[in-house]
């Protein structure tokens, strides 16, 4: 006869503790949180001049008062350092010189617009054709007064249909720097006296 297996009661009701819960893990709390660097914060740059106040200001620097006009005049650099010479001398020559090379121009074109169609056909035999055109040539620009200039256009009309000499406004006033250039070589003791490279300031 065979026998039933018999279990023996646990005395502690069969009954064992729980397995202990995982623990969660831990999370980084903000002052724990590792965050990528960060750049340095550029120090704030002064905003640069828009276009338009460039704009501006280049045209408040070319501004010309009222009254005057440019005058531009295509020379040789042999010619015109014979006129900044000239210029120059003129200040112990003259009882009230020009105090600057385009007032010395204005006087000079001034000079030659009083003069007659046939005076005029004169000087241009005697000066003859300009010489020394080595170097370069630049249009030099002058602020001068209108008065000489519009003056200077009735005078070019005039030897176009009494002289039939056909001359530009540029080659008019070039006339007119030639014949005043030999007028202060002649006053000076037949030279003149270096051209500076530059003009004073005040002077140009």
């Amino acid at each position: 006869m065979s026998t039933k297996p018999t279990f023996r009661k646990s005395n502690l009701n069969n009954q064992h503790p729980a397995a202990p819960t995982p623990a969660a893990p831990a999370q980084e709390t903000p002052a724990e949180a590792t965050t990528p660097p960060t750049a340095a914060a550029k120090p704030a740059q002064t905003p640069s001049r828009t276009p338009r106040r460039k704009a501006e200001t280049k045209q408040q620097r070319w501004e010309i008062p009222e009254g005057m006009a440019r005058l531009g005049i295509y020379m040789h650099a042999p010619l015109y350092n014979d006129a900044k010479s000239a210029f120059i001398a003129s200040q112990d020559l003259d009882a009230q010189p020009a105090r600057t090379i385009a007032e010395w121009v204005a006087k000079v074109l001034e000079e030659h617009n009083e003069r007659s169609t046939s005076e005029r056909a004169v000087i241009a035999e005697q000066l003859g054709a300009e010489k020394d055109r080595t170097g370069s040539a630049n249009n030099r620009t002058f602020v001068v007064p209108e008065e000489p200039i519009k003056a200077a256009q009735d005078a070019i009309a005039e030897d176009r249909r009494a002289a039939h000499r056909v001359l530009s406004r540029s080659e008019y006033a070039t006339e007119a720097i030639r014949w005043a250039i030999e007028q202060v070589r002649q006053a000076n003791g037949g030279q003149l006296p270096p051209a500076p490279a530059r003009l004073p300031n005040g002077m140009s």
